[in-house]
């Protein structure tokens, strides 16, 4: 399978990820458990994958794992409580959008990818895309230019180095020796805000906490894991920027799944929006 293939089924599984994230949060589910039961979930099957890539563990493979479960652990957390500034609406489209630009200026300068004009053109559309599917509204706006400023840029901030480091990754090690350490170290890091998050914001975690997230968790680390590692396979093969800007196409899978399962109304705009992102996939297959 070509790397775009592997680009455009990561992204697909990476947006439903994201969409299915929001149910729990709706339910009035805690979310760490929901984190916890979704990396130990991602980590058993990675072993069940992956487990002849043990050999291949070093001290290398060892820090690129715990430097990505730190950040991606972190990133979750700085999110959920972002999520009490800004709106989903906001929030994700515009750290989508501030990471792909970032990220499209590290594949040229440290990375020296190719691109062409219609690969730009692509990757304008998806900026472009991204950003109109924030829906503006003065309590949004405010919000984002007071305390939800500082989460936006954390945020991004994590979420291009996490990006960085997957490529890294990809050229000088094993990835499936990666995923077999990553999610455990991703849990681990989550297991450590819970202390944290107990005095500010969630409580205790009871018996109940845990059964009502343990389906939700299953589900999002089954999707983590296999659309973590088609991505991994596309920054493998692909060029850094074009892979990333599809990759951030996710927002809009995300719109389409929200839409079918919590009835969210599908405007215009947004049917708009995901024939726009078809254009640029294509133009950035050229």
């Amino acid at each position: 399978m070509h790397w775009f293939l592997y680009a455009i089924t990561g992204s697909i599984l990476v947006g439903v990820f994201v969409a299915l994230f929001k149910i729990p949060a709706h339910k009035g589910y805690k979310s760490l458990p929901v984190l916890l039961f979704s990396f130990l979930t991602s980590g058993i099957v990675a072993i069940g994958l992956f487990h002849n890539a043990f050999p291949l563990t070093s001290v290398g493979v060892l820090v690129c794992a715990f430097l990505w479960g730190l950040s991606f652990a972190v990133a979750s957390a700085v999110q959920m409580h972002a999520l009490r500034h800004v709106d989903v609406a906001v929030l994700s489209p515009l750290t989508a959008s501030l990471a792909l630009s970032v990220s499209v200026v590290i594949g040229i300068f440290f990375f020296h990818d190719p691109i062409s004009i219609s690969a730009w053109s692509g990757i304008t559309l998806v900026i472009l895309a991204i950003l109109f599917l924030s829906e503006k509204k003065e309590k949004d706006e405010r919000s984002f230019f007071g305390a939800g400023f500082l989460f936006v840029l954390v945020i991004v901030a994590l979420g291009v180095f996490g990006t960085f480091l997957v490529k890294y990754e990809t050229v000088h090690y094993s990835i499936q020796a990666i995923q077999l350490y990553q999610y455990f170290f991703a849990m681990l890091m989550t297991g450590l805000l819970i202390p944290i998050t107990k005095q500010h914001r969630e409580g205790k975690i009871t018996k109940k906490d845990c059964v009502d997230a343990a389906p939700w968790g299953i589900a999002l680390g089954l999707l983590s894991v296999v659309g973590g590692y088609l991505m991994y396979l596309s920054f493998q093969a692909g060029p850094f920027a074009i892979v990333n800007a599809i990759n951030s196409l996710y927002i809009i899978v995300t719109v389409i799944v929200a839409a079918v399962l919590f009835k969210e109304k599908l405007t215009k705009k947004r049917v708009l929006l995901v024939l726009v992102a078809v254009v640029a996939l294509v133009l950035m297959n050229f």
